[in-house]
Formats: C-alpha cells, sequence, structure tokens
C-alpha cells in the first residue's frame, strides 16, 4: 500500500485522434468533475501479464507500482460519466514512464466507443451501483448480482479542507490493442486541487483476473 489523494479540477487530453461520436471534430477534449488516486504495490510477475510484449517494466525488488483511478466527471464530451481506470504497473518508453492501464470501465457508450477507437483502451461499459449509507461502490455484476469490483470505505469521515492547486503535463501512453495496434504517446494536461484521502477497500472477482485487452492512460 502506497497512498490514495483526492482530486477536482479540470483535465485536457491532446493529441492526433480520430473524430468520435459525442467529441465532435476532434481534440482536445475537456473533463470536469473529481476522482480518487489510489496506488499499491504489484508483483512483477502480476503486472507483466496487462503489459504487452516488449514494453519494460519499471520495477524494483520485484514489484511496480499499479493501483487504480477512480473518476467522476460532471462536464465531459458526452455528459456525465463515471470511470474507473486499473492501473496494471508503470512502464518506460523512453524518455519516460507511465502507469499502464490494464482495464478501463465506464458507464457511458460514446465514452467506451471514444476510449477504444481514439486512444486504444481496453474500455468496457458497465454499471455502476453507488451506496452512500455504506460508502461503497460496486461496478458489473453477474447474472446471481456479484459485482465484478466492490470499493468500500471503512470510516469515511467528513471532507477535508481544500488542497493546493496542481498544473501538470502529463505523459501518457496507450494503444496495443485490437482497435489500435501501434503504441500512442500523448499529454493530459492536469489543473486540480489535491488532498489525502482514505482509502477504499478493494474486492474484486478473481474470475475477470485474466487480461482482456491491452491499454494505458
Amino acid at each position: 500500500r502506497i497512498g490514495s489523494a483526492i482530486a477536482s479540477g479540470s483535465a485536457i487530453a491532446s493529441g492526433s485522434a480520430i473524430a468520435s461520436m459525442g467529441y465532435g471534430r476532434g481534440g482536445p477534449w475537456e473533463f470536469r468533475g473529481s476522482a480518487h488516486y489510489q496506488l499499491h504495490l504489484v508483483k512483477s510477475s502480476v503486472a507483466r501479464r496487462f503489459v504487452p510484449e516488449g514494453m519494460r517494466l519499471v520495477e524494483a525488488m520485484g514489484h511496480t507500482l499499479g493501483g487504480f483511478y477512480l473518476a467522476h466527471y460532471e462536464e465531459s464530451p458526452v455528459g456525465a460519466f463515471d470511470e474507473m481506470v486499473v492501473l496494471g504497473g508503470l512502464v518506460w518508453n523512453g524518455p519516460t514512464s507511465c502507469a499502464w492501464a490494464s482495464h478501463v470501465f465506464v458507464n457511458n457508450k460514446s465514452a467506451r466507443r471514444h476510449g477504444r477507437k481514439v486512444f486504444g483502451l481496453p474500455s468496457h461499459c458497465i454499471p455502476f451501483h453507488k451506496c452512500h449509507s455504506t460508502s461503497s461502490l460496486s461496478l458489473g455484476g453477474d447474472r446471481f448480482g456479484m459485482p465484478l469490483v466492490r470499493l468500500t470505505k471503512a470510516a469515511p469521515g467528513s471532507p477535508g479542507a481544500t488542497g493546493p492547486r496542481i498544473k501538470m503535463s502529463l505523459p501518457s501512453f496507450s494503444g496495443m490493442t485490437q482497435h489500435m495496434p501501434v503504441l500512442l504517446r500523448y499529454a493530459l494536461n492536469l489543473e486540480a486541487n489535491v488532498q489525502p484521502a482514505k482509502r477504499f477497500a478493494v474486492e474484486a472477482d478473481g474470475t475477470h483476473g485474466q487480461p482482456s485487452g491491452r491499454g494505458a492512460r
């Protein structure tokens, strides 16, 4: 376990792109909302299952850095929607590195289409079920009602004071998928207030643990 933080603000994704439904004539695209970023140590032997061959894993003592990014966008090219990006590990493609997204879940079909066809992300459209009384979030569900992922905060508490405002450009890689077979490199311009946050306990359905697509953000 490493740490977690909440960011609220806006992000702009830019780069070469194809026009997609709801995304106008092309990028850059702007998203406004809030997000929870939680980091975990991941065994290198596990991370390599979700990183394309030929991509170098940044690791130390048999581990790399992974985690997840959970966002609620109040404004986007397709309106409000939720997104969870599972970060399988940290990869290197000189002169920089970035977290590689092994899975991307959204609850908007246009966002899934855009992620797949424009950025080559392994995007899937599934329902997000929020329970405010237990401070939990469940993603997806099989015919028996069992969620794919469940996130729970043991002691949610009250929101803390607004943290410092940051502005930065994050290098990003994606692609090497069925929809985008080449590696893409682009920038994510982020401007947000950040603050420490309580961690989520994570429960995942192990039957969905096999690689089901490649991509990064």
